[in-house]
């Protein structure tokens, strides 16, 4: 069934995505938040609020991690919000620590003869709920959960997600797991360019290695090349039909994904120079969702086999 596109706007408009909390989900997210904590401290006195010390401790923790004093203290959200005049950049990020702190609980629960066992069965649904509220408002981020990187990540292309999804939701392979660390590193709500970019060679290290040179300790992807290189590995996809590049495309990503990575290299003139932009860390990260692919489906191969 089609979404329903409210009279007077644009399927260009309905389709664009927004960043922040839009005055429009300002109050679903906070119904959100309220029903997030009062599952994580409990609600005694009222069924609908949560415990207060439960909940001073539990933004007491937030403001340590986030290294900022939230101003978010009160006996629940709607206090909150009315203290800090607004709902700013501050709840996207509270946003993200709740969803961790409830797959914290439902993956290892803690202190359980506080809480209700029941609130457990409620987890799922709690974070299925922000997820429709998030997608139903346009926002840019959605509900991000895999191999322990839980989180609020930008929605990319669905394509690609279905790929990277494919490889990221393996949990017997190494590269899946990497892959999510890069995953969440570049497309979470505090992105960290350098350490995806870097995540991502692992990623695909993690595969490829294995493959390539097994029986070497200190392979790096570089390595890797060069031994395609050397022994006429074979790749469908040439870069040059006249003249073929051994390890073809495949191997040829391989190189360029170390060799362009910035802070990889010493010497440089300033902390600009080796800076990871998203975009190079995007591509980084792209190219290994299709290395690992190629790899796991046997595409690349040793012309000795």
């Amino acid at each position: 069934m089609a979404d329903w596109i409210p009279f007077g706007v644009s399927q260009e408009e309905s389709n664009a995505l927004v960043d922040g909390i839009p005055s429009y989900m300002e109050s679903s997210l906070l119904d959100w938040l309220n029903s997030a904590e009062v599952l994580l401290c409990g609600g005694y006195m009222i069924p609908s609020r949560p415990e207060a010390g439960r909940r001073h401790q539990l933004i007491n923790r937030f403001d340590r991690q986030t290294r900022r004093l939230s101003g978010l203290y009160g006996n629940d959200i709607y206090d909150a919000v009315s203290g800090t005049g607004g709902m700013g950049d501050v709840y996207l990020q509270y946003t993200d620590f709740l969803i961790h702190e409830l797959c914290n609980l439902k993956n290892d629960p803690y202190d359980l003869s506080s809480l209700e066992m029941s609130n457990l069965n409620k987890v799922e649904p709690c974070l299925d709920e922000l997820e429709g509220i998030l997608a139903e408002s346009g926002s840019k981020w959605k509900v991000g959960m895999r191999n322990g990187y839980e989180g609020l990540e930008e929605r990319v292309n669905s394509t690609m997600q279905a790929m990277a999804d494919e490889v990221m939701e393996d949990p017997d392979e190494l590269s899946g797991q990497l892959l999510s660390e890069a995953w969440h590193a570049i497309f979470g709500h505090n992105p960290n360019y350098s350490l995806a970019y870097a995540t991502a060679i692992k990623a695909v290290e993690a595969i490829a290695l294995r493959e390539i040179s097994p029986n070497d300790s200190k392979a790096t992807l570089s390595k890797a090349a060069q031994v395609m290189r050397d022994q006429k590995w074979s790749f469908e996809l040439e870069p040059n039909p006249a003249g073929k590049v051994d390890g073809g495309i495949a191997q040829v990503i391989m190189n360029a994904m170390m060799n362009s990575q910035p802070d990889r290299h010493g010497g440089a003139a300033s902390v600009e120079d080796i800076e990871v932009s998203k975009e190079r860390a995007e591509a980084a990260v792209y190219s290994a969702v299709y290395l690992i692919q190629c790899f796991k489906s046997g595409l690349v191969l040793s012309r000795n086999e």
